[in-house]
């Protein structure tokens, strides 16, 4: 039981924190705002409340999108030492 509290601590620290399912969700998000917006904009103009929403959607979608490939580039790279790829036979 005294393991259980320790590891819920721990996982509020961030390195063991669950980010995956976080980007997932918000990516879903702006991805309806974007889609929803879209699709008002095919009928009629949009008016500036929505079109700010839309552009802050994009930069959003952009950003979680980068940060999602920085990610992925880490773990490859962590991945790449770990089996001795990419010139790291001399470690």
């Amino acid at each position: 039981m005294v393991e259980i509290q320790c590891n819920a601590g721990i996982g509020k620290w961030g390195p063991c924190e669950n980010t995956k399912g976080l980007y997932k969700m918000q990516k879903q998000n702006c991805q309806s705002i974007i889609t929803t917006l879209d699709t008002i904009a095919e009928n009629r103009l949009l008016i500036d409340g929505e079109r700010e929403q839309l552009e802050t959607a994009w930069d959003n979608m952009a950003k979680l999108l980068c940060e999602e490939e920085l990610k992925f580039y880490q773990r490859a790279k962590a991945t790449d030492v770990l089996l001795g790829d990419n010139n790291t036979r001399y470690f």
